[in-house]
């Protein structure tokens, strides 16, 4: 489901951006993965702590010879690792861009790259609201909520005016980070 849906949106999208080869913006193709990236990790990481816990298999896992930050590290991994599957058709596009034009592989490089630490950054916060309850569903709208506020918080705080919230506000969201990284700058 998770696979279906990422690649369909990234298709239409680029068949929508690139038809007439009208657009020559290189951040559109990961702006519009980035929003739905919020709704769709926590179809990954709903079930990760949780589903175990409902199901008692976490007893199972805390007595194997495994240590808890080797589970928890293997599942965070295991999410990052369908994540990367999911933006691999970015390079494929990209490739067929570069047929046509120049393209600047070092700006598609950084993009990827704050592709993927959003992702780990919105996949480490899916697995720790799974870990706190055993409805699967109730982590994934909890999740969503969580995804939402950490990419939003700097324009939701922004808007108060309130000064000192602001500067607290931009050590934590996400957005400004991911926009940096989708233009080019690494900092």
């Amino acid at each position: 489901v998770f696979f279906a849906l990422f690649f369909a949106v990234q298709g239409l999208l680029f068949s929508y951006l690139y038809q007439n080869g009208s657009t020559t913006v290189f951040a559109i193709p990961f702006a519009y993965p980035m929003y739905l990236t919020i709704f769709l990790i926590p179809l990954l990481t709903m079930r990760t702590i949780s589903e175990d816990k409902r199901q008692k298999v976490d007893q199972v896992l805390l007595t194997a010879p495994v240590t808890v930050p080797a589970i928890v590290l293997g599942k965070f991994f295991a999410c990052l690792s369908v994540y990367a599957i999911s933006i691999s058709p970015l390079l494929i596009y990209q490739i067929i861009v570069a047929y046509f034009a120049n393209v600047n592989w070092l700006l598609f490089g950084y993009a990827i790259l704050g592709t993927l630490l959003l992702a780990a950054t919105l996949i480490a916060c899916g697995i720790f609201i799974s870990s706190l309850t055993e409805s699967t569903a109730l982590a994934a709208v909890l999740t969503i909520g969580a995804n939402i506020i950490l990419m939003f918080i700097n324009s939701i705080v922004s808007m108060t005016g309130i000064q000192w919230l602001t500067k607290v506000t931009d050590a934590i969201g996400l957005m400004d980070r991911y926009a940096a990284f989708a233009d080019g700058m690494f900092s």
